[in-house]
């Protein structure tokens, strides 16, 4: 499991409501994530990367696969 500072890491970037990027049709798909909300759910203990499991570098430019929701629920 991520330490919650790794969690942190994913917010330097994703915790910033202007992050973004610019899908093949031009338009604007925001990539922030509300930490607080995150925190506030039931997921709160998990790390980003224990869903995330294809991103291996902080900075990742390659976008995550589906998160596989039957690792852990049945």
């Amino acid at each position: 499991m991520e330490s919650p500072a790794g969690k942190l890491v994913c917010l330097s970037c994703h915790g910033d409501t202007t992050f973004s990027k610019i899908d093949k049709n031009g338009e604007k798909i925001s990539l922030y994530i509300d930490g607080g909300v995150v925190n506030a759910s039931i997921h709160n203990k998990l790390a980003c990367v224990d869903c995330h499991r294809d991103v291996k570098d902080e900075v990742h430019m390659v976008k995550p696969g589906p998160v596989d929701c039957g690792s852990c629920h049945p």
